[in-house]
């Protein structure tokens, strides 16, 4: 039985049925988008126009590939837009506040690795401990001004950015069983780059297959001086002992990890590959859902495969730069992870000679009480539907396996 197309409340479907009719509306080329961003921040100076050609690139591509319903191009348009005005918000409070530039970002930690792997978990587990910084995702959404220590956990902000993520609960619940989202909750780092133009998020949202292959061909040293930027933003507001970040996206973009952040110290997390594709098809269909009704499993699942063996590929010759440097680097098996997480995360934390306190202990393991596994429903998927095998993806992945022993 083929996977079925995402159902729609009836006002959206009902929405999407009468706006057919108007052809690419709302506009999402990118002087429009621009336009309404600096209308709406009051704000023309973007820091840096040099993103303006990534995003070309990416709404262009999105007209030819991604089939959008008017709803999804109406959401699109208003999330390509917010980026941009928080992209002027942040140039300008950079211009009068030029002693952000002061903040130093020491020795973060970055956990790369595939999509379902046990990252969102250990991502989340970490920011239990007072003593690490993760940027939030309601500081992320609403950067300006930064947030501060005495208001951090009660500025009105928050409340905002969670009536956001109910929305998106009410349009898509099976999302939140995939993919846990709140407004205090830890944020990755594609939302960060994306407001560069540069995310591989934008590939999970939208089919835009010649908009991913240029990213991939591009240098990220520019969408990570960025995310420095913004991590110095938001760190002199509320300050950071250490900041500890994530993305599955950061696989291919190891190189210029490296070379922003040249004293960061690398969690990379390992799991069967046959066990995360079809997930990771999953939500990409999922996400994609959102936006738009023209869906075709397989092209997702080849596009998955792709996109993702060719990424774990670029992490390993990244690794493989620096085998001399051992200690910057830690492997964590998402089977180990699982039996026992507290142990894993006492495992990193001696292995970086960081101290797990009584307090952080104590907050992640009532973290784990309060979420367990399934806690808003069970992911359900067939790896047949997405046109997978288990002996495709074993052959695809084969040096990975051997080389981390997964």
């Amino acid at each position: 039985m083929p996977i079925e197309t995402p159902s729609r409340p009836l006002p959206i479907a009902l929405f999407n049925g009468i706006a057919r009719r108007f052809s690419h509306w709302p506009s999402l080329a990118c002087n429009d988008l621009a336009k309404a961003a600096t209308r709406q921040a009051r704000f023309v100076d973007f820091g840096d126009n040099a993103f303006l050609e990534a995003i070309s690139r990416l709404t262009h591509d999105i007209d030819q590939h991604a089939a959008l319903h008017p709803m999804g191009r109406i959401m699109a348009r208003q999330q390509l837009v917010a980026d941009m005005v928080r992209r002027l918000q942040l140039a300008a409070w950079r211009k009068h506040h030029p002693e952000v530039a002061s903040q130093v970002i020491s020795k973060p930690v970055f956990i790369i690795g595939l999509p379902r792997t046990g990252t969102t978990l250990l991502f989340n587990l970490m920011a239990q401990d007072p003593s690490n910084r993760t940027p939030l995702a309601w500081e992320v959404d609403s950067p300006c001004p930064p947030a501060t220590t005495a208001t951090y956990y009660t500025d009105p902000r928050i409340q905002q950015a969670q009536k956001q993520f109910d929305q998106l609960r009410k349009l898509s619940p099976e999302l939140f069983a995939i993919h846990e989202m709140a407004a205090n909750l830890p944020q990755e780092c594609v939302a960060i780059t994306g407001m560069d133009g540069m995310s591989v998020q934008f590939f999970t949202l939208f089919d835009v297959p010649e908009y991913q292959q240029w990213i991939d061909q591009q240098c990220w040293i520019r969408p990570y001086t960025f995310h420095k930027t913004f991590l110095q933003h938001l760190q002199s507001g509320h300050a950071a002992t250490r900041w500890v970040l994530k993305s599955p996206g950061n696989l291919a973009t190891l190189d210029a990890i490296l070379t922003v952040y040249p004293d960061a110290r690398i969690i990379h997390t390992h799991r069967t590959p046959a066990e995360v594709m079809p997930s990771l098809a999953s939500l990409t269909w999922t996400f994609r859902g959102l936006y738009s009704d023209q869906l075709d499993a397989k092209r997702i699942g080849r596009q998955v495969l792709d996109l993702w063996q060719e990424h774990l590929s670029r992490a390993m010759i990244a690794r493989d730069k620096h085998q001399g440097e051992p200690e910057r680097f830690f492997d964590m098996d998402y089977r180990d992870f699982v039996a026992d997480p507290l142990a894993m995360i006492q495992r990193i934390y001696n292995y970086f000679g960081i101290e797990l306190t009584g307090i952080a202990y104590q907050r992640m393991k009532s973290y784990l009480r309060a979420n367990p596994q399934g806690k808003f429903g069970k992911h359900r998927y067939n790896m047949d539907d997405f046109g997978m095998s288990k002996d495709d993806i074993a052959n695809r992945f084969s040096r990975y396996c051997e080389k981390f022993g997964v």
